[in-house]
């Protein structure tokens, strides 16, 4: 099929829709929030401590309450915060080594 020629009219509703293209990039430009980037040290050592924090409590919570309801003081505990401590060593390495993979993409 060969290609059809532009006819004026055509052209004119190109350049107008690039105009208009245009005039949309930029009020949507307008409106969004600029998000920076750069975070703090603070905010990354108080990220990882919440995440290991909660890991362990969390972990340990579920150990205490099997020994509260099994009867098993204080194993259940033990390995709840054994686990915990893994689980949230786990996770701070993972966002360690996503934040690395971000900067260097950058």
């Amino acid at each position: 099929m060969p290609k059809r020629e532009m006819s004026t009219s055509d052209q004119d509703r190109s350049e107008e829709l690039r105009k208009f293209g245009e005039k949309l990039k930029s009020a949507k430009a307008a409106h969004e929030p600029e998000i920076d980037k750069d975070v703090s040290g603070w905010a990354v050592g108080v990220n990882y401590a919440s995440a290991f924090v909660g890991s362990v409590v969390v972990a340990g919570g579920i150990g205490y309450s099997i020994d509260y309801f099994t009867g098993t003081k204080p194993w259940g505990l033990m390995t709840g915060i054994i686990i915990g401590f893994i689980a949230g060593t786990r996770s701070i390495v993972q966002m360690a080594k996503s934040m690395s993979e971000q900067n260097s993409d950058s």
